[in-house]
């Protein structure tokens, strides 16, 4: 065979191979977006100690935004926004609303707190979209851009109530753009904060800049996600489904239909914004001290503290300290749901249990959290027990007992309610100060001198009556 005989062969080849791939279905075209949605909580503790997750279920509801706002890119290309259609969601009609939700809970990991709040914890759910269920009455996919509101319908009671305070007046609502092709594929979304400066009304594209000069970089003020999802799960951990299951089993964790989407993430920003959640959680250190020349250093006094007021199901650690070194290690202690209140130790309290305490000795309550109000708040009433045979003489910093009051055998040295936070700069040590004095041996003679008068008074008469009798023999 010639070369131009096998030219031919190999072009008549190729026109019956394009023939046959032009012929073939076309690639099927995904028409499905994950829409990411965050939550950001930032945490307080003075003594920046790591602390427990308050529950609290974020929920949020997407609705159909207005149509009329003009959306343009970096190369002029401009269109209209269209009111969301919520078929994207899964609806069978234009209208209606969708409800999803982000879920923080003391179920999940220690979060290491800031003095000044610069510590946050993002959680990330998606909501899923599909651009292929919007569809005209002929059933072609309308393309465009559709605009939803997302609202946050957690409330600042509900907040509250779990120790969260709102910093700022806050806009609960987001501006969500999605992008859908005529092929029903969705390239991407935006998503808009009203509380920033940027007026998703004007620019949400993320291209040009808010004022309509173009730089060639994406407009990132106001805006929490690009194209598609440009943060991506960079630094977001995937989260236990059992972790991510919140108090009311009738709610879901994340999308209704993929509860396990939830993802986490820890950050320390530089700067606080001017809208924001924070969590604020207080520490107590219960201290011990013994003093005078016989009081016992060796003795583990035995304490207790109960905490009321305070948040149903939150949890909070402690740990206890002898001889320099924790023999209790930090430990998760949950507070009775109902109540509001949890008990530590007792008048029996040992050292294995953790809540006896011995000369330099501390217990530490860590990350104890108050329900925001104005009137009630967390308070902590410590109370230790006199488990000796002796009579010490106690004074106790935030008691509310006097100095110096004396504390007999299994007499409890009890005050008043210690500690009531309402300020975030709230962290209390209560100092308990048993004291034993030397006892004079001028008290010892002092005790037993009738004893000594009668017994030499005794003897006096004893030698009287013996030298008058032995007189009386002689004479």
């Amino acid at each position: 065979m010639n070369v131009k005989k096998l030219l031919a062969l190999l072009l008549a080849a190729m026109m019956v191979l394009g023939t046959v791939s032009a012929l073939a279905d076309p690639a099927t075209v995904d028409t499905t977006f994950d829409v990411p949605i965050t939550q950001t909580l930032y945490f307080k503790n003075v003594e920046a100690s790591k602390v427990y997750e308050p529950n609290l279920y974020y929920t949020y509801t997407i609705t159909p935004g207005e149509a009329g706002a003009t959306v343009k890119d970096h190369a002029g290309n401009q269109v209209t926004v269209k009111a969301g259609d919520m078929r994207g969601f899964g609806l069978t009609t234009a209208t209606g609303s969708v409800d999803f939700g982000i879920n923080f809970s003391s179920d999940h990991k220690l979060v290491q707190a800031a003095a000044d709040g610069k510590a946050a914890v993002t959680k990330k759910v998606t909501v899923s979209f599909d651009g292929s269920k919007i569809l005209s009455a002929d059933d072609i996919v309308v393309a465009g851009v559709y605009r939803y509101i997302i609202t946050q319908t957690t409330s600042t009671t509900q907040k509250n109530n779990v120790g969260v305070t709102e910093v700022g007046t806050q806009d609960k609502t987001l501006v969500l753009d999605v992008y859908v092709k005529n092929t029903g594929e969705v390239p991407g979304a935006v998503i808009l904060d009203p509380n920033t400066d940027d007026n998703p009304d004007v620019d949400n594209s993320g291209d040009p800049n808010s004022d309509g000069s173009e730089d060639n970089k994406d407009d990132k003020e106001g805006k929490t996600t690009g194209f598609g999802d440009p943060e991506g799960d960079d630094d977001f951990e995937e989260e236990d489904p059992a972790d991510v299951t919140p108090d009311d089993p009738t709610k879901p964790a994340g999308d209704e239909d993929d509860p396990d989407t939830q993802k986490t993430k820890f950050t320390t920003p530089s700067e606080l914004p001017n809208y924001y959640d924070l969590y604020t959680t207080y520490n107590v250190t219960v201290a011990k001290e013994v003093t005078g020349d016989m009081g016992d250093k060796a003795n583990y006094f035995p304490f207790q503290t109960d905490i009321s007021n305070s948040i149903p199901g939150a949890a909070f650690t402690y740990s206890v300290t002898n001889n320099g070194s924790k023999n209790v290690a930090e430990t998760k202690a949950q507070l009775i749901a109902t109540a509001g209140t949890k008990t530590l130790g007792s008048a029996t309290a040992t050292v294995a249990d953790g809540f006896a305490i011995k000369h330099e000795g501390k217990i530490n309550l860590i990350g104890v959290p108050s329900v925001i109000s104005t009137t009630d708040n967390v308070s902590i009433l410590a109370n230790e027990f006199n488990n000796t045979e002796n009579q010490y003489k106690v004074t106790a910093t935030n008691f509310g007992i006097a100095a110096d009051t004396p504390v007999n055998k299994e007499t409890a040295t009890t005050g008043t309610t210690a500690a009531s936070f309402k300020d975030d700069t709230a962290n209390t040590t209560f100092t308990v100060t048993n004291k034993l004095d030397n006892i004079s041996p001028t008290g010892v003679v002092l005790r037993f001198a009738p004893y000594f008068a009668m017994m030499v008074g005794g003897i006096a008469l004893l030698i009287v009556f013996f030298t008058r009798r032995r007189k009386e023999e002689e004479e």
